[in-house]
């Protein structure tokens, strides 16, 4: 019989890992997300490095609409760069963080900045072009950035149809 290792094993071997104590508390936090969260296919999205306190992401699918879209431009949730949700947290013992819908305009000023986040949800944004909002809206911006500029789509799992 062939031992194919965890997931986390393979990561460990290759030199990237969080640790076995680390893993066991993301596992946990994650558990503990998707039973108050009503959350579908949640996983943890990584970690971002910040200034005064890490954000640790997980990322997740909800179903149900919570607000209403701020303007026209802005997709509903389950669509385009709204297609998931974001939660985050500095201690995975806590409670995790939900992210807002991210807006149209945040990502436009998003591309266009460099900014080293603090660790402060609700700190204020110092940039030029002037961002539209608090660390919350920045980081949810970049968060759909990464994610969509990063997803895999095998060869001919979409095919465009020439007839129409």
């Amino acid at each position: 019989m062939e031992y194919f290792p965890n997931y986390t094993e393979m990561l460990e071997w290759a030199g990237i890992s969080f640790g076995e104590q680390t893993n066991m508390l993301i596992q946990k936090s994650i558990e503990k997300l998707a039973s108050t969260s009503k959350a579908q296919k949640l996983k943890l999205f990584g970690k971002v490095k910040c200034l005064e306190r890490d954000y640790w992401v997980a990322q997740g699918v909800v179903n149900e609409v919570e607000e209403a879209p701020r303007n026209l431009r802005q997709e509903i949730r389950g669509k385009g760069v709204n297609s998931t949700v974001f939660w985050v947290t500095h201690d995975l013992k806590n409670d995790w963080v939900q992210l807002p819908e991210v807006q149209p305009e945040h990502i436009t000023v998003a591309k266009t900045i460099k900014k080293m986040m603090t660790g402060n949800l609700d700190a204020k944004i110092d940039s030029c072009p002037p961002f539209p909002g608090n660390e919350r809206h920045l980081l949810r911006a970049q968060l759909a950035r990464i994610q969509h500029s990063t997803e895999i789509c095998p060869k001919g799992l979409f095919e465009i149809d020439e007839d129409t």
